[in-house]
């Protein structure tokens, strides 16, 4: 049968788009026969010139890279994924289908934003069976409120080294050296486009490296 899975989540940015931000997860497992889910990973990490979204969704992606990096496909039976971010539960369970139909764009016609991470969300959606769960936030849910200290203590770090410390080497702490793990670099990213992921992304992180550092 397989052990079931628990993704808890969670994301934040300081000064949203222009600053610092960060993503924290927790998974736990249930193994094969029993009733209670333990901890087994945790991890947070800070990024610069960043979004709430985009940490939102970073923090998922990086719970699910771990359980597939760490279990063999046949030995997952299901994952739920818990978020207070409606953009991120919504997306993933309702919009990313309506989208692709759409050719990666809104009913409006503009472009899906944040198309890269919504891809490899869209893989995990394809390798794993997901339930896409939302919680609300700030409203004593142990997980959730883990995964909130997790992600203010990594912005604080990340705000010493580059406020205070005066840190300008910034090009590894963009959200870019998280990305493209489980797809192709040279998978297009629109199908009007000859662009691949691996450019959009050198493209995007030198623009957020110039505006950032000057």
């Amino acid at each position: 049968m397989g052990s079931a899975f628990r993704v808890h989540s969670d994301g934040s940015a300081m000064n949203d788009g222009n600053g610092i931000g960060s993503f924290a997860y927790i998974v736990r497992e249930c193994k094969d026969g029993r009733e209670d889910y333990t901890d087994t990973y945790k991890d947070s990490k800070a990024c610069v010139g960043t979004t709430v979204n985009q940490m939102e969704m970073l923090g998922v992606i990086k719970g699910l890279e771990y359980i597939r990096l760490n279990h063999k496909k046949e030995d997952v039976a299901f994952v739920d994924v818990f978020s207070d971010s409606r953009y991120v539960i919504d997306g993933a369970s309702r919009w990313i289908q309506i989208w692709m139909e759409n050719g990666w764009r809104t009913r409006s016609g503009k472009h899906v934003k944040n198309r890269v991470l919504w891809e490899e969300i869209r893989l995990y959606n394809d390798y794993f069976k997901i339930r896409w769960v939302w919680v609300k936030g700030h409203d004593d849910n142990p997980m959730n409120e883990a995964c909130d200290k997790m992600c203010s203590a990594s912005n604080t770090t990340m705000y010493k080294r580059v406020y205070e410390e005066k840190v300008t080497d910034l090009k590894n702490d963009t959200i870019y050296q998280y990305l493209g793990k489980f797809m192709s670099k040279d998978m297009k990213i629109d199908k009007d486009s000859e662009e691949t992921v691996e450019e959009l992304q050198e493209s995007e992180k030198h623009d957020i490296i110039s505006e950032l550092c000057g």
